[in-house]
């Protein structure tokens, strides 16, 4: 797992700690609306990462094929079956795109 995607991971699992928390103060609200600000960020780059690969297949196969690496690997994060789907959906028709030239 990628250095992003642990954090990722890290923050969504420490924002459910501080929510399970009985009596939170409000600083831990703070953080939990923070970490879960943060969290959500990082499995955005999926999506960044989808829109980088098909951007830059018809200029620069290689970095095409790296971004779209680290979308899917990012993507297997998705908890949401259905952007979870979508997303895989939209990267086999970039990886397609390889194959057409």
């Amino acid at each position: 797992m990628t250095d992003h995607i642990q954090l990722a991971v890290d923050l969504f699992n420490h924002t459910r700690s501080i929510f399970s928390t009985k009596n939170r103060t409000a600083e831990q609200d703070e953080e939990m609306a923070h970490t879960a600000h943060v969290s959500r960020y990082r499995l955005d780059l999926a999506f960044a990462n989808k829109r980088l690969a098909r951007v830059l297949v018809s200029n620069d196969q290689q970095q095409a094929e790296v971004h779209l690496a680290e979308a899917r690997q990012i993507g297997e994060q998705i908890e949401k079956d259905e952007d979870r789907t979508w997303l895989h959906t939209n990267l086999d028709e970039i990886a397609s795109m390889f194959d057409a030239d």
